[in-house]
């Protein structure tokens, strides 16, 4: 005996994905950090300049985000036109050391 519902043989409504925020698909980040990005206020590339990878990331721990080092990675890359695996290796030991400090 078939215990499906009617409807069953109908296809399956595909659920919606959660859409990125601007500003997450314009720094190429997933929907999660891009949804981070956007609950704290931070909507424009101009925001990510005025405030910082450094502060963005402060910021986010605060408001209990678990913010990578990574994800500075990828804001610093976007301020300055880079991926984030292209950065130099001095400015990813400045931030490496400017997230260490706010940990503190």
């Amino acid at each position: 005996m078939d215990r499906r519902p009617p409807e069953s043989h109908l296809p399956r409504r595909r659920r919606p994905h959660r859409e990125v925020a601007p500003l997450g698909r314009e720094l190429n980040l997933g929907p999660v950090s891009g949804g981070w990005l956007a609950e704290i206020g931070v909507r424009t590339l101009a925001d990510v300049e005025r405030l910082g990878s450094v502060e963005i990331c402060r910021i986010l721990r605060h408001h209990g985000y678990p913010a990578s080092l990574n994800l500075a990675y990828a804001l610093e890359g976007a301020v300055l036109g880079l991926h984030w695996t292209k950065l130099p290796p001095a400015i990813k030991a400045e931030l490496r050391r400017a997230l260490k400090a706010v940990r503190r």
